[in-house]
Formats: C-alpha cells, structure tokens, sequence
C-alpha cells in the first residue's frame, strides 16, 4: 500500500523516519542530476574538501524549517573552495520547480515553501527521486501526500545508511564520516545554537591539517 500522509501530518512526521544506521564511514559514490543542471557525482563534488551534506523532501515539516539555516550556511561558505556545500531532495525536478517557482497560491508545493519562511531558494541540489509523491485532495477538502515509490526512500537510505529526513552529515577533506545529525530542536533557540555549532564543526575541520 502507498505510504500516505495529511500534508499536516506529514509535516510533523516523516521526519520521525531520521534516526536508523550510521551512514557510511565514507561518502557514497551517488550520481544524479543537479537541479536545473547537469548529472554529478558527489564524490567528484567533495574530492578533498570538507563536505556538508544535507538530505531532505518537501513534504517534511522539520526539513523546512532547517531551509533558512542551510541557506545561512551556505552563503557562509561558498566562496570557500575548501568547502562542498549539497543537499539531495527526495523530489523530482517537476516538483521543485513548483516548490521555488510556481505562482499560484494553491498549488501544494508552493504552501510548504512558504511554511518553510524562505523568500528565495539558492542552495545546490541533487535530484533523488525520478517518482517524486502524489498529492490528493480528500473529501473534507484536506490534502494528503506520499512517495509515489517508496522504494526510491530505501534506495537512499540504503546508500546513506539512513531511515528518513532529514539527516546532516559532514565529512572531512578525507571524504571520513565526522559528524551526522538526524534532527534538532525546532525551537528558534535551537536552530540558532544548531547553526551555530555546524559552522564551528566546519570552522575547525577547515583548521585542521
């Protein structure tokens, strides 16, 4: 049966789904196509660069709200060629298309985005998912959301050594596991303090020899 959620629901579940085995001690060899862009490898991507990888969905309340940290920490830090800043989505090109662009005020996508608070979108992104979701509206007029192929969350999950978004991992210029977090506290305090200790963790791999 199609995993199905309440956009609500899903937006204060799917996340639940981030804590399951460690990732790989060392960046998987994943390839895909960038959003609105050509198809790369990560790892040709974070070749001999501390790596700041962020793996997230639309439809995952907790993902949003990381957006406008993530976007601070990438300007931060992309002018610094010693950095790899990406993010993989487990959505299809369509469907951030209609996240970051659609003009009407309807359309699903573009609801969450503006839950997320964003203005604009800017970050780097690796397309994981070729079904994306299916959304419905039920009778009492709510909306509902699920992966289409759920297959395609256990294909990453496999690869990542995850069970769900969103997860951050950040791997030094040795391509080594150092840090992965499942989640965080969704307060506007622990964003901040969260904020402020990956900079730090990525401050002082860029320090070390």
């Amino acid at each position: 049966m199609r995993n199905k959620y309440t956009l609500l629901n899903l937006l204060l579940t799917v996340c639940l789904l981030g804590c399951g085995p460690e990732p790989t001690s060392q960046i998987p060899d994943f390839r895909a196509k960038s959003f609105q862009g050509d198809t790369l490898s990560l790892r040709a991507l974070t070749e001999s660069k501390v790596s700041f990888i962020n793996i997230w969905s639309t439809f995952c309340g907790p993902c949003l709200k990381e957006l406008p940290l993530l976007h601070r920490i990438h300007d931060r830090y992309k002018e610094n060629g010693k950095v790899a800043f990406i993010t993989i989505a487990l959505n299809t090109e369509n469907e951030l298309n209609q996240f970051t662009k659609s003009a009407d005020s309807t359309n699903p996508y573009r609801k969450v985005f503006r839950y997320s608070g964003l203005t604009h979108f800017e970050l780097p992104v690796l397309i994981a998912s070729k079904a994306g979701f299916s959304v419905m509206k039920g009778a009492d007029q709510s909306l509902s959301a699920g992966l289409k192929d759920p297959g395609e969350m256990r294909a990453i999950s496999t690869l990542f050594g995850l069970s769900g978004v969103p997860i951050t991992v950040i791997y030094n210029r040795e391509g080594q596991l150092i840090y992965k977090n499942p989640g965080v506290d969704m307060s506007s305090e622990g964003l901040l303090a969260y904020e402020a200790f990956l900079t730090g963790k990525i401050d002082s791999l860029l320090k070390s020899k």
